[in-house]
């Protein structure tokens, strides 16, 4: 199976061609499963959302509660629903992201269906490393680990060790954390599927440099960046280079200031481009911080602009963001006359 994505999007694109033409709603289902699957992945969230939509179809108007013994060991429509969960929220409405997750999990314990619940499960680990809650993380890995040693499945340990890791990082247990999410980043390497690294590796940068290896964390977050984008992974690529951005400037050194603004500027641009409006937030809110260190933004204008971001950071209840906008404020105040 090929790890580009620009491959997997013309295979995907063949299959749900060929089902088409053939009439086989059941075929065109799972080619649609795929699709949502591969866009996704590329960042694609309009070509995405336009598979689930019809994937969704043709679910309810059929009966294809048995596909989740067939294909993928989980329900088209709990994939789907935990899908459009992610879509929400990454496209700035988080309350329906909270309504998408659990219909994905009311759903996967009606049915019954162990593949299916463990899916619900990833999607909410998933969404809770979105929103940047370390308590909520903490608890989605704990649920995560439990579910891991009850069933043998290696896959969800180690995804429980890389978010439990990172919350453990957060909340001041610098070693451990970093410990946890290597360990379990190694395991990740050997049994499971990129889609997800690009998170996994933002969050072991910012557990890197909890711990006080901040030049490690620019280099292996950068060569990372690099080999997402030689196979087309896009997902979550906005903050990668976010982070990647806030890194380089902690780190210092000549020329720090320029390469942390082209990162920024490359994070804003690809959010904007994917629709990605809660990663563009937080690409506007480092940009601020940068601009008020450089001294480039009028005292009326920062005011301004706080006062913007606030009012979006309080509407979207988004962990990073509020850390960010607070972080801003300080500095704001710092700064003053």
């Amino acid at each position: 199976m090929s790890r580009d994505y620009n491959i997997k999007r013309l295979r995907s694109d063949a299959l749900t061609e060929r089902a088409a033409r053939r009439g086989e709603p059941g075929s065109l289902l799972q080619a649609h499963h795929c699709g949502w699957g591969t866009r996704f992945g590329l960042g694609d969230l309009c070509g995405c959302r336009r598979d689930i939509e019809a994937g969704l179809a043709i679910y309810e108007a059929g009966e294809y509660r048995h596909h989740a013994t067939i294909y993928g060991n989980h329900d088209a429509k709990v994939c789907a629903l935990g899908e459009t969960a992610l879509l929400e929220w990454l496209e700035g409405r988080p309350e329906a992201a909270l309504r998408a997750e659990a219909q994905a999990r009311g759903w996967a314990l009606e049915i019954d269906h162990l593949g299916s619940v463990l899916h619900a499960l990833d999607i909410h680990a998933m969404h809770r490393a979105y929103r940047r809650d370390p308590a909520e993380m903490a608890e989605a890995a704990r649920r995560m680990m439990e579910a891991a040693e009850t069933h043998d499945l290696p896959d969800y340990r180690a995804k429980g060790m890389i978010f439990g890791g990172w919350a453990a990082s957060a909340r001041g247990e610098a070693a451990e954390g970093l410990r946890s999410i290597e360990a379990g980043l190694a395991v990740q390497r050997e049994v499971g599927t990129i889609e997800d690294f690009p998170i996994f590796h933002t969050l072991l940068a910012e557990a890197q440099t909890t711990a006080g290896q901040v030049r490690r964390a620019v280099a292996e977050l950068d060569e990372a960046r690099g080999l997402f984008g030689r196979v087309g992974l896009r997902i979550w690529m906005p903050e990668v280079w976010r982070v990647l951005g806030m890194l380089r400037l902690q780190a210092g050194g000549p020329g720090s200031e320029a390469a942390a603004e082209a990162s920024l500027r490359e994070a804003l641009r690809l959010a904007e481009a994917q629709g990605a409006w809660m990663l563009a937030l937080r690409a506007r809110l480092s940009l601020a911080s940068l601009d008020l260190r450089l001294g480039r933004l009028g005292d009326a204008e920062m005011l301004q602009r706080l006062a913007g971001l606030a009012e979006r950071a309080e509407r979207e209840g988004d962990g990073e963001v509020e850390r960010l906008l607070a972080a801003l404020r300080r500095s704001a105040i710092s700064l003053a006359p």
